[in-house]
């Protein structure tokens, strides 16, 4: 799956060129910080593919409305946290029962210098994390690891037409911002935001 120019010319249409059959299955985390996955595909099982957990402190937590915050975190032992923008990072947190769970959240601000970045999420109903996050205060420390993915801006860059509802805008925000920090990512190029939400409150 890839993510393509389209008919439209639009970058964020997504073109699915053959069946995929990769996919990863967590089976341990050790005690040197190191989530160890295994990748299984067609071909079977591969090496494990080992992911540095990395820690980040809760620096601000704003509601954006009743369901949804925003949240800003501080890596910590980290000056920079190269990523490009579009990407995402998969937090994790032990569930009452012991067990483990993690989720993936998009990057919903560009690279900064110190290192610092934000989520977009919403509270769910019978939700684990997200709702863990949510009601998170200013201090706390997560585990995380990534940054992972490849929804990201093409090169050279085209004409654009954004598409997203809801916290889907966060991917796309941290695009929005990294085109605009810098004339010459933008210069000559026009870029459109198309943005849904279910309640007006909710814009």
């Amino acid at each position: 799956m890839e993510a393509s120019k389209g008919s439209a010319g639009c970058p964020f249409l997504v073109r699915r060129s053959a069946p995929i059959f990769r996919s990863l299955h967590l089976i341990s985390v050790t005690n040197e910080n190191t989530v160890a996955a295994v990748e299984t595909g067609s071909s079977g099982v591969r090496p494990p593919v080992e992911r540095k957990l990395r820690s980040a402190r809760l620096s601000k937590s704003i509601f954006l409305s009743d369901q949804t915050k925003h949240l800003e975190f501080t890596p910590e032992g980290e000056e920079l946290l190269p990523f490009t923008p579009g990407q995402f990072i998969s937090i994790q947190q032990v569930k009452p029962d012991g067990k483990t769970h993690t989720r993936a959240y998009s990057i919903a601000s560009a690279p900064r210098n110190p290192a610092t970045f934000d989520l977009c999420l919403n509270r769910v109903e019978t939700g684990f994390l997200s709702n863990w996050l949510c009601d998170l205060e200013e201090g706390t420390v997560v585990q995380f690891h990534g940054p992972h993915g490849t929804f990201t801006l093409r090169q050279p860059h085209q004409d654009s037409i954004f598409i997203a509802t809801g916290t889907g805008i966060a991917p796309i925000r941290g695009m929005v911002h990294w085109l605009f920090e810098q004339p010459e990512r933008h210069r000559d190029r026009e870029f459109w935001l198309v943005y849904g939400t279910q309640h007006e409150e909710g814009l």
